[in-house]
């Protein structure tokens, strides 16, 4: 299990009497955390630590094993969510899926039933303004050109989900993926042709491939409603990611791209599972760093403006 370091803190935000209607992430470029990053912690834990270190968002994490999973996520667990999002005055960023257009039918049909699931968490989490769903895509590298007409079909079934249901799916090209340049989820995106169907921005991605951040930001700016965030190691003969602030991502010239860019949506940690599979992963530690590293980059972007 996880170790906590440094401190410990007992228990989560006291449970009110009526339940809040979350808000969608209110500042722009709203710093938030991944709780992909805290997969052995309790839920209440882990949003309390966010909440006490000075996140403003979190995103949940759907896959299975994870305390927010639909399929286990029971309604009172839900709840007790909402209450303490709204005391600890976080918003919600996200929901993470891990699922894959590459897909056999079988599988493929499974998928859909758990975008559904998400959809509807999403609408009961924040009915006002359903969070986007966030999913990277499957494949490797070089089946992009063989494999990518098929993946624009299994993506139209998915837009037909989020279309019912009324959400968003945020697809990420990955570096290990079908689908790892901005290109090619623009390419899927016009091929589906639903407002529903939107970009995920990771440029820890692109870093990866020696892409510019400004070329990749002007290019799936337009198109991306959720932001990862996280660094690569420089000059690694295999791709090794790290934490925001220990590579040499710039992240103040991101967020002023993204601000010139009109991009107001969260900007959000994600920890590798590089990272976080290690036997000495301190989750607390590692949202701490990144914390105060996303914060000075932010100030010091937006001081620029002043």
């Amino acid at each position: 299990m996880a170790t906590l370091s440094r401190r410990s803190f007992l228990g989560a935000a006291a449970a009110l009497s009526l339940a809040p209607s979350l808000r969608a992430a209110a500042r722009p470029r709203a710093i938030g955390f991944s709780l992909y990053g805290m997969k052995d912690w309790r839920l209440g834990d882990a949003m309390e630590v966010c909440g006490r270190l000075g996140y403003e968002s979190i995103e949940l994490c759907l896959l299975p094993g994870f305390p927010t999973d639909p399929e286990n996520f029971a309604a009172p667990d839900r709840r007790q969510l909402s209450f303490q999002l709204r005391d600890l005055d976080l918003s919600l960023a996200g929901l993470m899926e891990n699922l894959k257009l590459t897909d056999d039918d079988a599988q493929h049909a499974k998928n859909l039933e758990r975008l559904r699931r998400a959809g509807e968490l999403a609408h009961e989490l924040v009915p006002a303004d359903p969070v986007p769903v966030e999913t990277v895509m499957g494949g490797k590298p070089e089946q992009w050109d063989e494999l990518r007409e098929s993946m624009a079909e299994r993506l139209k079934d998915w837009a037909k989900v989020a279309r019912e249901l009324d959400f968003t799916i945020a697809i990420k090209p990955h570096v290990g993926s079908a689908a790892h340049l901005p290109e090619h989820a623009l390419w899927l995106i016009d091929q589906v042709g639903s407002s529903h169907i939107r970009a995920a921005y990771d440029f820890s991605h692109y870093r990866a491939q020696g892409l510019d951040m400004a070329a990749t930001v002007e290019a799936l700016l337009p198109k991306t409603v959720f932001v990862h965030v996280k660094d690569v190691k420089p000059g690694a003969d295999k791709v090794e990611f790290l934490l925001p602030g220990q590579g040499d991502i710039d992240y103040v010239q991101l967020f002023k791209l993204l601000a010139k860019g009109g991009y107001e949506g969260p900007v959000v940690v994600e920890v590798s599972s590089q990272i976080h599979r290690r036997p000495d992963y301190a989750p607390y530690d590692a949202a701490e760093e990144s914390l105060e590293a996303l914060l000075a980059a932010r100030e010091q972007a937006e001081a620029s403006k002043r």
